[in-house]
């Protein structure tokens, strides 16, 4: 087989073994490394940029309920009256949320069942947030749905009167 090759090699002129090797030499490599190699470490970078992220979002979340936790244990044994859905309007328009409120509806018992089709999620959770200590309502059901513009969600949320 060898000696078959060296035969060839040699029936062929400097050209055409300069030629076959740069094929060897460069194109070779660089043909196997675009179709395989090259997608094993892009997989490997999104999948470490995936973990990161998983990292991030399980530090936030730990963060979120210690910070609960404490706040569970210095809140006021009495919480406030449920302030209605009126109420829940007016601290809708003071942040400029009510546009975004696609229905407001009364379920009976003073829960109240709020949708959003299409909310900046920051300004959700602000307005949650601030709204938490003093409008009287607990947060029983919620539901986000990303949507395909970046930082905008779709949101369910029932609200169930404290007490």
């Amino acid at each position: 087989m060898t000696d078959r090759l060296i035969d060839l090699l040699g029936r062929l002129s400097a050209r055409e073994r300069g030629l076959i090797a740069f094929l060897i030499a460069v194109v070779l490599p660089l043909a196997l490394w675009l179709t395989w190699l090259g997608p094993l470490v892009q997989a490997r970078a999104d999948a470490l940029a995936a973990l990161q992220n998983a990292r991030a979002l399980d530090a936030w979340v730990s963060d979120r309920a210690t910070e609960n936790a404490l706040l569970r244990v210095t809140a006021p044994e009495k919480s406030p009256p449920a302030i209605g859905a009126s109420g829940v309007e007016q601290r809708l328009i003071s942040v400029d949320l009510r546009d975004a409120l696609s229905g407001l509806s009364d379920l009976g018992d003073g829960r109240l069942s709020l949708r959003f089709d299409r909310v900046e999620f920051a300004r959700l959770i602000l307005w949650l947030s601030d709204s938490d200590p003093i409008w009287g309502y607990e947060i029983s059901k919620f539901r986000f749905e990303r949507t395909p513009v970046a930082g905008v969600v779709s949101a369910d949320l029932t609200l169930t009167p404290r007490g």
